[in-house]
């Protein structure tokens, strides 16, 4: 009887030893909730808060999860099959952080992923040739976007305050952006449109104060009124056309900013380099000296830092057009890691 009892002791400890070897993620997490969101598609939420839907189709949201689940929700995963996102279907899901989209989806409907603050890239495949307004309004984490080459045409308040939005592709077959497509867009800094781009329609851009320079071609001879309203710092337009084509562009007189950049007609190639945000001693990094150069500029001890150049545009941490002893500051604090610039 002992002998039984040792055995089966044994057998329980050996049990309880393998189990401990794989991690609790191999078992996988709960299933909270499933159904359909089109006629040939299916959802599952674990309890880890990743929602996906696989099948092949177009989505249709239902209220399960844009109701009861909303706040739950912090991964979504598309499986391939899947054609489009519903319209409505993760709005103002706050704790949302990664969407993994397939290369079978082709269109995605308006407020899709309105105000996702969580929400940090959108890798958005190749095909996909519709993304309705308001899709990614309000996304204000969202860092890393990649539009699909698919795309034509960008919808209004597309993009609107996504305000730590750095970089932007704008791919080569679009010729219309829409209103206040990127407006708000604080962290912009340049922008190269493609040569077929015709119209950019009202307050597109406005309020992007990080925005220093473009490049847009004669092609884009419709210009709405406010298009690049509030963009105080924009300084540099690279034209690649001539003067003349310049000034027979249908431009709105509200885009003052624009009309008193600088022009560079005639260019060829790429943007130039933009300096560091914070670094007036373009060494490529952002620390104390830094700050400590700012600091004397703005006093009137350094007069090295000229306005127009490099140096003033990366000491001028607060884009208001001057140096001051605030700008210092701001460099100072995100050397250590507490501020982040433009």
């Amino acid at each position: 009887m002992k002998k039984n009892i040792r055995q089966i002791l044994s057998l329980a400890l050996t049990l309880v030893l393998a189990v401990s070897l794989f991690p609790v993620a191999a078992f996988g997490a709960a299933v909270v909730d499933s159904g359909t969101c089109g006629s040939n598609l299916n959802w599952t939420l674990d309890s880890a808060g990743t929602l996906t839907v696989s099948g092949v189709g177009q989505m249709v949201a239902p209220s399960a999860w844009t109701q009861a689940y909303r706040k739950d929700i912090k991964e979504v995963i598309l499986k391939t099959g899947v054609t489009s996102v519903a319209a409505n279907a993760f709005y103002d899901c706050p704790n949302l952080e990664k969407v993994s989209f397939p290369s079978s989806l082709e269109q995605i409907g308006r407020y899709a992923f309105y105000r996702c603050v969580s929400l940090k890239e959108a890798v958005i495949p190749s095909n996909v040739s519709f993304i309705g307004d308001y899709t990614f309004l309000g996304c204000t984490a969202l860092s890393k976007l990649k539009l699909p080459v698919a795309l034509s045409s960008i919808s209004d308040y597309t993009f609107m305050s996504c305000v730590n939005l750095t970089e932007l592709d704008i791919p080569a077959g679009v010729d219309s952006i829409g209103s206040a497509a990127f407006a708000e867009c604080r962290r912009l800094r340049s922008v190269a449109f493609p040569q077929g781009l015709r119209i950019l329609k009202i307050s597109a851009f406005s309020n992007c104060e990080g925005l220093r320079q473009i490049r847009i071609s004669p092609a884009l001879n419709d210009i709405k009124m406010y298009a690049f309203s509030g963009c105080r710092n924009l300084t540099d337009v690279y034209y690649t056309g001539t003067e003349t084509e310049w000034k027979n562009a249908l431009i709105d007189l509200s885009n003052t900013y624009l009309l008193n950049a600088k022009m560079h007609y005639n260019w060829k190639g790429a943007l130039p380099e933009l300096p560091l945000p914070g670094d007036p001693d373009c060494d490529g990094k952002v620390t104390s000296a830094d700050a400590r150069l700012a600091l004397r500029a703005s006093v009137g001890l350094d007069g090295t830092i000229k306005p127009g150049t490099k140096a003033f545009l990366a000491a001028d941490a607060d884009l208001d057009g001057a140096l001051t002893p605030a700008d210092a500051r701001l460099i100072l604090r995100a050397s250590v890691g507490l501020e982040k610039l433009v």
